[in-house]
């Protein structure tokens, strides 16, 4: 169950109560002004009734209740909880009473429907995108049937989908007896990855269910382009995807931080080090020195602007620039000073990459600017360990491991011009510890911890080029192929970049494309229901535009590379569609070599010795 959900209270007298839970942790009981305490959640007036009766709290993704020595007890389900047996964890929907009161929890994202007296119950997610998808997050969790009738119900079958992003997904129901409860705990749909791999702005879509042929639910659900990332207290973690630590910007800027330790030869550091001797840095002022080194790196090799994020969508999702976009140029020479930009969120996830990549610990840490505004910034564990807690919603917390020196902050919009200059290392450092102890804490995300279940996101291919492989399906689809071959994803890129291959082609022979209506221009988009699966051949082409782009240091697979891995490939299929352009393979390659010139001489010894 998520962080997001409410209290359903039943007094003794009857009346409902429902409160939506904003806090991380409730202690439950009755007022002491003897004492001058009051409980977070007041129960009077339910004299059985503990003044400190139990504590509701939320921890690593699930709400937990313990009795705090209460004189009546704490019944779960009617079973009361054993005398010092600790935190219990609950379950959505799961009945409590404490004294004469009855409550539940359950998600704020609980829907209802019905059809022929079955009572259908569910949680849904108010958005999907290739990164949720990438976190495994499911769509629709804790399904509960219910048969409200006075007799059984025959068994049937019903259908979840997000028609055009997913599959559909059929279940079966057996007979259900009168008020027999049928539970469904996640329903994991088939959604078609490369249609979100493709998706740069965001959209509406519906998710519907149908029992037999009828249509009994239908939900708005948005979906999210491909670099936004929904801060929804469901999907908190999963913004540790976007810390890339193997993206090729990070790689090449931890080069730039190797030489720079060198050159500097940063006290606590050893100077000889060779980048693949890089330490599991334990000692804390090693922590201190490569995190200012690298703070040092990015503002002095670097001339890094504060540039607010693109079209966002303020009160669900951010934007998030990926590595290659914040420094969107390295420096040639010593003299030279490379670029990027970024808003807080952005610096932080690249300096949390770049801790990652140096197997340190890092911490990305939200605090309110305002109602509508949150602000980001960076922490870092002095000492690696085994890190349970992915997300930290105590301030506390963190101001004591700062106060005991176990945790180091860094305002990391310092090396941009965001505070009318430029901040020393010890200035951005103060300046962050300072806004965690006097600004509106919201959360911390400890990326250790989230590894187990999410992991980087990897961005291989430019939105371009994925939109060549999603027309690439749709040629296969529409031909009823079961396979996706890499003629489909020559096809594809004619219909997408057709003058960029007529130049090549009249470079390489005089000869303009025979007709250019020949050329299959992409048709209306059939059902998605059956994707074919691509061959060796078309995934080895992919593979290869990835070391091509790897080889040329780009920071993932642009249209000029995957074209390059086309004429590479040893497909038959690629090498008549080119003789039937009018020129041959042979040509067409001699020709590209020629034009892209800085691709080619990097690459070609490697693929072809």
């Amino acid at each position: 169950m998520s962080r997001n959900a409410k209290l359903i209270i039943i007094r003794p007298d009857g009346e409902v109560l429902e409160l939506r839970l904003h806090q991380g942790e409730y202690i439950l009981g009755r007022p002491s002004p003897k004492n001058n305490f009051q409980p977070d959640i007041d129960f009077t007036p339910d004299y059985f009734v503990s003044k400190k009766h139990a504590r509701l709290f939320f921890r690593n993704d699930q709400w937990r209740l313990e009795d705090l020595g209460s004189k009546h007890g704490t019944f779960i389900d009617e079973q009361k909880i054993p005398d010092a047996a600790g935190p219990i964890q609950l379950k959505s929907g799961t009945s409590v009473r404490i004294g004469e009161t009855v409550w539940s929890l359950i998600s704020e994202n609980r829907q209802q429907a019905a059809w022929q007296q079955i009572e259908f119950e569910f949680s849904m997610v108010p958005a999907i995108n290739y990164a949720l998808h990438h976190c495994g997050v499911p769509v629709i969790s804790h399904l509960l049937l219910r048969n409200t009738a006075a007799v059984s119900s025959v068994p049937f079958s019903f259908s979840v989908s997000i028609p055009g992003y997913s599959e559909n997904r059929v279940l079966k129901i057996p007979a259900l007896l009168p008020a027999e409860q049928y539970h469904i705990g996640k329903i994991a749909l088939k959604l078609h990855y490369e249609i979100l791999s493709a998706l740069q702005g965001r959209k509406k879509a519906q998710l519907k269910f149908y029992a037999e042929t009828r249509e009994i639910i239908n939900r708005e659900i948005f979906v999210l382009g491909f670099y936004e990332w929904s801060y929804d207290e469901n999907f908190r973690k999963t913004l540790s995807c976007f810390i890339q630590p193997s993206h090729p910007t990070v790689q090449q800027l931890i080069f730039e931080l190797f030489d720079y330790l060198k050159k500097n030869r940063v006290s606590g550091v050893a100077a000889s080090i060779t980048l693949s001797e890089f330490p599991l840095f334990q000692d804390a002022n090693q922590v201190e020195n490569i995190l200012s080194a690298l703070y040092r790196v990015l503002q002095e090799r670097f001339h890094i602007h504060y540039f607010i994020e693109e079209n966002s969508y303020e009160r669900t999702g951010q934007v998030i620039r990926p590595p290659h976009k914040v420094i969107t140029r390295f420096p040639q020479n010593e003299n030279e000073k490379g670029e990027g930009i970024g808003t807080c969120i952005d610096l932080t996830l690249l300096f949390a990459a770049c801790l990652e990549n140096l197997r340190l610990q890092p911490l990305v840490i939200f605090v309110k600017e305002d109602d509508y505004v949150w602000h980001s910034f960076l922490g870092c564990w002095h000492e690696a360990a085994d890190r349970s807690e992915s997300v930290i919603i105590e301030q506390r917390k963190l101001l004591r491991a700062v106060e005991k020196e176990e945790l180091c902050l860094l305002e990391t919009t310092g090396i941009s011009g965001f505070w009318s200059r430029q901040l020393n290392y010890a200035e951005a450092s103060n300046l962050a510890v300072e806004i965690l102890q006097t600004k509106e804490f919201v959360f911390a995300l400890d990326v250790a911890a989230t590894r187990p279940t999410i992991t980087p996101l990897q961005f291989p291919f430019n939105p371009a080029v994925n939109r060549i492989l999603l027309d690439a399906g749709n040629i296969a689809r529409e031909e009823k192929s079961s396979r996706l071959k890499t003629a489909h994803l020559f096809r594809s890129f004619l219909q997408n970049h057709q003058k960029k291959v007529a130049e090549l082609i009249k470079q390489a022979n005089q000869l303009e494309l025979k007709d250019e209506n020949e050329i299959k221009q992409p048709g209306e988009q059939k059902s998605r229901t059956n994707f074919p699966k691509p061959t060796i051949n078309y995934r080895r082409t992919l593979e290869d535009a990835c070391l091509i782009s790897f080889d040329t240091g780009a920071g993932f697979v642009e249209v000029d590379q995957l074209l390059y891995a086309l004429l590479l490939s040893s497909s038959e299929d690629v090498k008549d569609l080119i003789i039937s352009l009018g020129t041959t393979p042979a040509q067409l390659k001699a020709a590209y070599e020629q034009h892209y010139s800085r691709v080619s001489k990097e690459v070609v010894q490697t693929l072809t010795e």
